[in-house]
């Protein structure tokens, strides 16, 4: 990261907003970089000894564990 010369980036793409430009190609690879940032989090909370939770009940995120609240 010193050198900005040598670190490449990739627009991480909106897709919640419509854009004509934004093909479909770019909107998945947005996905897999949000994805494998959920990996590496998990990873991370791990090493700490910390458990991330999913109580999601509509979500494709399966880094974490699963559990469903009760009211």
């Amino acid at each position: 990261y010193e050198k900005k010369e040598n670190v490449k980036s990739i627009q991480v793409l909106d897709i919640t907003k419509k854009n004509p430009q934004t093909t479909l190609a770019a909107q998945f690879a947005s996905l897999s970089k949000i994805f494998l940032g959920y990996e590496v989090l998990e990873k991370y909370a791990n090493s700490m000894g910390v458990e991330v939770l999913n109580a999601s009940t509509k979500s494709y995120i399966d880094a974490f564990k699963r559990i469903k609240l009760t009211k």
